[in-house]
């Protein structure tokens, strides 16, 4: 559950969105968390539907603890699926592909359970058919995902635990000297 913090204080200014994240813990891929829900603060300012953790009913999600509060990294986040074989997964997001700069965490063929499945029509209905293929190639590739009956259906992607790696390789190599 998630939801927004009245931010009326700040005088008109356009700051951040506030919002109260909640959520039951699945299962843990890091530090012992000692409760079975956590509560965290994010901050958001205008992400597009498919970067804004509040759109995803299961996400892997990266918090920390700031002055005694536990607050989500901003914009450090993975919506996750279930697979056929009962483990966590995200779909390849090709937008973000270039951040993923390493051999070690290329994507996976695997396959989701039934529920992942994105419907090309709820996009927008008065695309042309070049927009459409268009988006096929850049957002849906056949290299991980196969379309069909206008939808796409992921065939690739990585399992939590490589992104959990992969993630923390990344923050280790930031804040190196």
């Amino acid at each position: 559950m998630v939801s927004s913090v009245d931010n009326s204080k700040y005088c008109g200014l356009s700051l951040d969105s506030e919002y109260k994240g909640e959520y039951m813990i699945e299962q843990e891929f890091g530090d012992h968390y000692p409760n079975s829900k956590i509560i965290f603060t994010a901050y958001d300012h205008n992400s597009k539907y498919e970067y804004d953790f509040r759109n995803y009913n299961n996400i892997l999600v990266f918090v920390g603890e700031y002055c005694g509060d536990l607050i989500q990294l901003k914009y450090q986040f993975y919506p996750v699926y279930k697979t056929i074989d009962g483990k966590w997964a995200t779909p390849v997001d090709t937008y973000m592909e270039s951040y993923y700069k390493s051999d070690e965490f290329q994507p996976v063929n695997l396959t989701f359970d039934e529920s992942v499945r994105f419907d090309l029509s709820r996009i927008n209905n008065n695309i042309s058919e070049e927009q459409i293929a268009q988006l096929k190639q850049f957002k849906y590739p056949e290299k991980y995902y196969k379309i069909e009956n206008g939808k796409a259906i992921p065939i690739a992607g990585r399992y939590v635990e490589d992104l959990v790696k992969f993630w923390t390789k990344k923050r280790k190599s930031k804040n190196d000297p």
